[in-house]
């Protein structure tokens, strides 16, 4: 379907519908929310536009007082790129999601060359160059209700690295050790009170180095996390999901919810495994699916998450066993 034809039909269907929460990447969901007659769960079209951008939500998290890594809009056209930034630094576009055309430079000669691909690869003008942070990397996935209401979930985000291109594969929520829990929550909490107008889903994407959380990116959107929590609430009662999202109080998903669950990227055909009552979510026209499974404890998925994802850039074996240990105890 076209994408002007696309939507327009969202346009007119939307006025059937009281509510709508748009998934898209950063440009159609601007788009998108401008035009829908219906309610959205998610913020307003207007922050929308300012959180999709990579370079405005970093400016917007450091006025909350939020952790970010040194970050640089960059017009391709300059000469100079980023000369008074340590490497090595992360060059990604403005506009796009997923960790698309997303590049790790270790060397300065590297840095005009790679700033230049991203550019034409996002078909913007400006790309924004970020330091790398070292660490853990994973999201905070929160839904704002009315008033003090909050859900909010803390989740690992399976990121590879291969030949200096960060690759985004999956994870695996939610986090119940302490140093992501809490700092997940002090993120989010921050937000509401910095922009009184949050509401419904929003995501961020953190690097905890050192156990100290450090925003990378901002989702006004469900989060591919979304997958993963759907797959454990699905079990509960219709009464314990609305008192999760519907009281006044900060509710975290990993108390509500047992065991956890994770998803990767797979390869179409892909046979699931009974025993981790592994799902399969297809998608028209491509050849990838999505395989969501779940785990009593977070090391029984180990294996099966290193079989899908190569070259991780944090150890994973390390996380989930310190989140074995929380969970025991």
């Amino acid at each position: 379907m076209d994408p002007q034809n696309c939507i327009d039909n969202l346009e007119r269907l939307s006025k059937d519908f009281d509510y709508a929460v748009v998934v898209a990447p950063p440009k159609e969901l601007v788009e998108i929310t401008r035009t829908l007659h219906a309610e959205l769960l998610q913020p307003s079209p207007h922050l929308i536009e300012v959180l999709s951008n990579k370079y405005t939500a970093i400016q917007v998290l450091r006025e909350c007082g939020i952790s970010t890594p040194d970050t640089r809009l960059v017009n391709v056209y300059s000469d100079v790129v980023g000369e008074e930034m340590s490497l090595p630094v992360v060059v990604k576009p403005t506009l796009l999601t997923g960790a698309a055309c997303v590049e790790v430079i270790r060397s300065p000669s590297e840095l005009n060359r790679v700033v230049q691909g991203v550019a034409e690869c996002s078909s913007e003008h400006e790309v924004v160059v970020q330091r790398f942070v070292e660490g853990v990397h994973g999201s905070v996935l929160a839904f704002y209700g009315s008033d003090e209401s909050l859900l909010y979930s803390a989740n690992l985000q399976l990121i590879s690295s291969m030949d200096g291109k960060l690759r985004f594969f999956g994870g695996l929520t939610p986090l119940r050790s302490n140093v992501f829990r809490d700092s997940g929550r002090a993120i989010i909490s921050k937000l509401k009170m910095c922009i009184p107008g949050l509401r419904g889903f929003v995501g961020v994407d953190v690097v905890w180095s050192g156990g100290e959380p450090f925003v990378v990116e901002v989702n006004p959107r469900p989060t591919t996390a979304i997958v993963s929590l759907a797959k454990l609430f699905q079990k509960l009662s219709q009464g314990i999901v609305e008192n999760a999202l519907l009281s006044d109080a900060v509710t975290y998903a990993g108390d509500v919810v047992t065991g956890y669950s994770y998803y990767v990227k797979a390869e179409r055909g892909f046979t699931p495994f009974a025993e981790l009552s592994e799902d399969i979510i297809v998608f028209p026209y491509s050849e990838k699916v999505i395989v969501v499974g779940e785990v009593k404890n977070p090391l029984q998925a180990l294996d099966r998450v290193k079989s899908f994802v190569k070259n991780l850039v944090y150890d994973l074996g390390a996380v989930l066993v310190t989140e074995a240990r929380t969970h025991v105890s």
